[in-house]
């Protein structure tokens, strides 16, 4: 039997300047992520589910509460 992995790509784009951002998660963040779409903050808080993930990509690209306004790193220099 072959296993299909199953990884999902995260855009960001920062609210102050529009630099995008692709981050592409791995199969264990993929499945999380799917979980986090239906059960949202009740499992815990972002940085703990994807710690692996840059900041400001998490609160664009998958904090549902963010409405996508993010900051790149760039922005805050």
């Amino acid at each position: 039997m072959i296993e299909e992995q199953v990884c999902i790509d995260i855009v960001a784009k920062c609210s102050c300047c529009g630099n995008v951002e692709i981050y592409t998660l791995n199969e264990e963040e993929s499945l999380m992520y799917v979980k986090y779409l239906d059960y949202g903050r009740k499992m815990g808080y972002l940085q703990d589910l994807f710690p692996n993930v840059p900041a400001w990509i998490r609160s664009g690209g998958i904090d549902q509460y963010s409405n996508g306004f993010c900051i790149c790193p760039h922005c805050y220099e």
